[in-house]
């Protein structure tokens, strides 16, 4: 019983450890980016395969790398830099 307690704590511990490290995987060039509000123009695009990302050129135009939308359909994703969620285009 006392092994199953143990697990279960290094497992949460854990877990606890690398969602707050999330939070600094911003990195652009290298460097963390210092708020995210600091590029507003950037999208997430994913598919079952690949993971990229795109600049906003329009309201309704993202400019990203050919072999990111080939195929199938990517998910898009854009956050407005005010709020927190994210939202499917």
């Amino acid at each position: 019983m006392l092994n199953r307690w143990r697990f279960l704590v290094v497992t949460l511990f854990t877990y606890c450890l690398t969602v707050e490290r999330v939070s600094t995987w911003l990195i652009r060039s290298g460097e963390p980016v210092q708020q995210r509000t600091e590029f507003p123009f950037i999208a997430f695009l994913t598919t079952e395969r690949t993971m990229c990302t795109g600049s906003l050129v329009s309201t309704r135009a993202v400019l990203t790398a050919g072999h990111c939308v080939c195929s199938p359909l990517p998910v898009v994703r854009v956050r407005d830099h005010t709020e927190t969620h994210c939202c499917s285009m």
